[in-house]
């Protein structure tokens, strides 16, 4: 019996069953994972140019010293560079208040998001809609920058292969979707108000 749906994860806690330092490429799906020993970590280094030759999965380095140790110990690099410490990264993950009724998948509905990055850099994820709503759609798009920016997107889960210029693509889940437009429609449509209702397509 495992706590884990991937498998990689427990061929990882039998690897620091068996030593203490550890150094393993997996994919880089493990830093939103559920992985239990993540304190554990010495540094994360995200390789956007793919090492391997059968696969377009995009990994990562994850190099273990086996000193538990807070997430904001834990160094996470993107190739060369060195972005941040995990637990700040962590930080800035956004959960929903669940304060605003929304429906998603509905052709009718007036709010669009694309929720994975093309690979065309001038195409990534995005709130847009059918109306103008320009105060509305700015915020969205405001708050989803400032967060690809300060954690140097590793908050958002990767998506297969790289844009064009070498960045690798990223998707929005519904989770940090919903809370996006939930911050958004409390800044500018609702003004406080409580129980607001939106429709999405």
């Amino acid at each position: 019996m495992t706590p884990y749906d991937d498998i990689y994860l427990l061929a990882l806690d039998r690897m620091l069953q068996a030593q203490k330092n550890v150094v393993a490429i997996v994919p880089e799906t493990f830093i939103n994972s559920g992985y239990t020993q993540k304190n554990k970590l010495k540094s994360i280094t995200i390789l956007e140019d793919n090492p391997f030759l059968d696969t377009d999965t995009p990994v990562v380095v994850l190099c273990f010293d086996s000193i538990f140790k807070p997430l904001t110990d834990v160094d996470v690099y993107k190739n060369d560079k060195y972005i941040n410490k995990l637990g700040v990264i962590e930080s800035f993950r956004m959960e929903p208040r669940n304060d605003v009724q929304m429906k998603f998948n509905v052709l009718s509905g007036w709010l669009a998001v694309r929720c994975v990055d093309t690979t065309n850099p001038s195409n990534m994820l995005k709130f847009d809609c059918k109306e103008n709503m320009d105060a509305f759609l700015n915020c969205c798009n405001s708050i989803l920058e400032d967060i690809r920016d300060k954690t140097a997107d590793v908050i958002l889960s990767p998506f297969k292969g790289n844009m064009k210029n070498g960045r690798r693509r990223r998707r929005l889940d519904f989770k940090t979707c919903r809370a996006i437009i939930e911050k958004a429609y409390r800044q500018t449509v609702s003004k406080g108000e409580k129980n607001g209702q939106l429709t999405l397509f």
